[in-house]
């Protein structure tokens, strides 16, 4: 099980691994990842009976959540995920919308900070 801190499931991640003949892979992952989810990296899994062909790779993860949050990073997350919960319903209408620059600029320390805090752990890869 790949452990992924919060920022990583919703920001997108990059995962290394060696595979069982010892080659190296990095395989990007761009979209969010829910808790659980499995990806699957195909053709580098298990050897097959055919010589040239392998089994497909699949990858589970762990998100990491915070422990706890203070009132100010749960306001500042409540107003990002609403954003974009509100950009999501537009877009789906073909309509476009524009986070205020302000509001961006003036959050995007805190909540950076937010979404790191407890969460910087070292991250390890469970073939599953």
């Amino acid at each position: 099980m790949k452990k992924a801190s919060l920022i990583e499931a919703l920001t997108g991640v990059t995962i290394s691994l060696t595979t069982l003949d010892r080659r190296n892979l990095t395989i990007p992952v761009l979209d969010t990842v829910k808790p659980g989810q499995e990806i699957v990296i195909t053709n580098e899994g298990m050897p097959t009976k055919h010589p040239l062909k392998r089994g497909d790779l699949r990858v589970g993860f762990d998100v990491l959540f915070p422990s706890r949050l203070t009132s100010e990073q749960k306001n500042d997350l409540k107003r990002v995920l609403l954003l974009f919960s509100l950009y999501e319903n537009i877009a789906n209408h073909n309509n476009e919308l524009s986070l205020s620059k302000s509001f961006t600029e003036d959050r995007s320390e805190n909540l950076s900070h937010l979404l790191n805090t407890d969460l910087n752990r070292d991250c390890s890869v469970t073939l599953v």
